[in-house]
């Protein structure tokens, strides 16, 4: 890990971003963080790698993932105990931070941001927007699908009106915004038709529409 820790000292500055494409056990996950410890930086960092390493690893559905890889970042980052021969247990402090363990999911669009013959689910679309707005973790159990707020960031409120259904369209409407309780002052309302003017729409505060992306083919 040395030899990782001092290629980052010389080619990165405190808020860099660093990227592995080949993560391995995530040993550039760890230097990073040790490195922020000592010098006081925010440098970020993504990990990427294949759940299985080896025909072994994947014989034996061994993911190195899940079970290397998160394992230690994650004890690195919070610190973790162990025992020594003698039978005593040692503790090894954490260097703090924090990451988000994710996998790569289907495809949710095509090339000309079409939505496909299969519609995604509500949360799919959900969890799509929220972590475009913000590049924060969506969590699913904040939806109320009966407004279709998805969560809040920043004093800022995010919405998605959409069914996953040919059938039916959810509009922004004034309808719609005169039934919203929302204390945030921003919100941002993502929809597959927009039936107010402009001028009505500022009335309500101060309101984003964005259109889903649906069969723009």
């Amino acid at each position: 890990m040395r030899l990782v820790k001092r290629i980052l000292q010389l080619s990165s500055e405190s808020e860099d971003l660093i990227l592995d494409s080949f993560a391995g056990s995530g040993t550039t996950a760890h230097a990073v963080l040790e490195l922020n410890k000592e010098d006081g930086g925010n440098r970020k960092f993504i990990l990427i790698q294949q759940p299985f390493d080896t025909k072994e690893n994947a014989d034996g559905k061994f993911n190195i993932c899940q079970k290397i890889t998160r394992e230690r970042v994650l004890r690195v980052a919070k610190g973790y105990s162990y025992k020594m021969p003698s039978g005593k247990t040692e503790k090894v402090e954490g260097l703090g931070g924090e990451f988000s363990y994710v996998r790569v999911g289907e495809k949710l669009m095509g090339e000309y941001r079409d939505l496909g013959n299969k519609l995604p689910g509500f949360e799919e679309v959900a969890r799509y927007v929220y972590f475009t707005e913000t590049s924060q973790n969506f969590d699913a159990s904040k939806v109320n699908k009966a407004t279709g707020k998805i969560g809040e960031w920043k004093n800022t409120s995010y919405y998605l009106l959409y069914s996953p259904s040919r059938k039916e369209d959810r509009a922004l409407d004034v309808s719609f915004l005169e039934k919203l309780k929302d204390q945030n002052p921003r919100k941002v309302i993502y929809c597959e038709k927009v039936w107010v003017h402009r001028e009505d729409l500022s009335k309500f505060g101060d309101i984003r529409p964005m259109l889903v992306p649906f069969n723009l083919k």
